[in-house]
């Protein structure tokens, strides 16, 4: 720590301090401890979190995933953290800084180089730990720190206030940290918000892979009007994997291509919203709605296409590529709605199977869909012979499996018993280049 620090502090005393810890990704942040609410006879000044630590060694699985850091940090476990968290009290005129330690480990995302288990293991079983959901299931199966709260992610659709996702303790009232969701699970910005008044809330948005700015989680949080944003932890490099761009770079990512972006949305089953509330809004008309169901796995979802010519007529096509599953919530809830009806479903034939897993429900899944739903017809989709190639495809002996209706009726009335479980599917095959009327 630079001797400058101290003159630093002085000049502009009371305001927030980041220090890199691994000249990457970590980062020990120090926010100044409010005067109201400093406890009697303590002379610490600051609340120090470090987040995202991975202070050295390789992270992954060093025959399948590796990372290295090029350099190797100077702070190497978390003795040197508390020993960085002593210089920053001393610099600010603390004079028990000797005995200051770190207050809080937060994990904002669950990658081995964000969430390094060496390095984590060097750190006190006692400090308190705030981690996402996922982060928290893979530290709570380590069995060695013995306080873990879990975050909370930003909803949206709630219409909550931001201060209605406070995990609570151990951070103090003054200090809150919400994930804001975006389209990938990479893709997320973690606001670290930092409340030293009552009028003042001062965000900090770690972004370590960017998100997307048409996000609505991060647009509806950018909408309340008390916070305003004091810095964004970002990089500037594009990071592309599998053909896919999993940073966002100086730029902030996308095609850069079309002019006129509207994100749809996902269907919520516990908010009790009518149907209405999810209409994407313009391009759209308001007699053309798009609502997403979501799934057990992302491949495993269900657009619904609502038609609705009239005030009484509202008809539903349900696109579901890779079929989704009738227990699943969002499925269920939407088709209690009593003002719909369903057209058709757009559902394949065949089972997908890759790395030991069906991705593709096929014919099974396809007519539970159908009985559950009780569409007027079922067109077949997304059900085409593919070419898989590549290594990946080859490891995970990807391969497709096609079912005929028949042989679909046959296993349900072997699974289901003899009597009778509903009428033979209205079963539409549209050959490339042909239209069908739906009636």
């Amino acid at each position: 720590m630079d001797d400058s620090l101290q003159s630093r502090i002085a000049v502009t005393p009371h305001r927030p301090i980041l220090t890199s810890l691994n000249g990457d990704n970590s980062w020990l942040y120090s926010f100044p401890i409010p005067p109201s609410v400093r406890s009697p006879g303590t002379s610490k000044v600051y609340y120090h979190v470090a987040a995202d630590l991975w202070l050295g060694g390789p992270a992954g699985i060093p025959w399948l995933v590796n990372l290295a850091l090029t350099a190797t940090p100077t702070v190497a476990d978390g003795k040197a953290v508390d020993g960085v968290v002593q210089e920053i009290e001393r610099a600010a005129g603390n004079p028990e800084a000797d005995a200051a330690t770190l207050d809080l480990l937060a994990l904002f995302f669950h990658y081995t180089d964000h969430m390094h288990e060496p390095t984590l293991r060097t750190f006190d079983a006692k400090i308190p730990v705030l981690a996402t959901s996922e982060a928290a299931a893979t530290v709570s199966g380590w069995k060695h720190f013995e306080n873990l709260t879990t975050s909370r992610d930003f909803d949206p659709l709630a219409g909550q206030p931001w201060t209605a996702y406070h995990p609570g303790a151990p951070l103090p009232d003054w200090l809150n940290v919400v994930r804001l969701k975006g389209h990938h699970e990479l893709n997320f910005a973690t606001a670290i918000i930092y409340s030293p008044s009552p009028t003042t809330n001062e965000v900090i948005f770690y972004s370590p892979h960017g998100i997307r700015t048409d996000q609505a989680s991060l647009q509806t949080f950018l909408a309340s009007p008390d916070l305003s944003t004091l810095a964004i932890l970002h990089g500037l490099k594009d990071n592309w994997a599998f053909g896919y761009q999993t940073t966002l770079g100086v730029v902030g990512g996308g095609w850069k291509h079309f002019e006129n972006l509207t994100r749809s949305r996902d269907f919520d089953p516990l908010a009790g919203q009518p149907l209405t509330a999810y209409h994407p809004g313009a391009p759209l008309p308001d007699w053309l709605s798009v609502i997403r169901l979501k799934g057990h796995h992302e491949l495993n979802f269900a657009t619904a296409i609502i038609y609705s010519p009239s005030p009484t007529t509202n008809e539903v096509i349900f696109y579901s590529p890779h079929g989704i599953r009738t227990d699943q919530a969002s499925l269920q809830t939407f088709l209690t709605s009593p003002d719909l009806s369903t057209l058709a479903i757009l559902h394949g034939l065949k089972d997908n199977w890759a790395f030991g897993y069906q991705t593709t429900l096929g014919v099974v899944g396809g007519l539970a869909l159908q009985r559950l739903a009780r569409p007027r017809y079922w067109v077949k989709s997304h059900d085409a012979p593919l070419i898989y190639t590549g290594l990946v495809m080859f490891l995970g002996r990807v391969k497709d499996y096609w079912k005929t209706i028949d042989e679909g009726l046959e296993k349900e009335k072997a699974e289901k018993g003899a009597e009778s479980l509903g009428d033979r599917p209205n079963f539409v095959e549209v050959e490339m280049n042909q239209s069908f009327v739906l009636v």
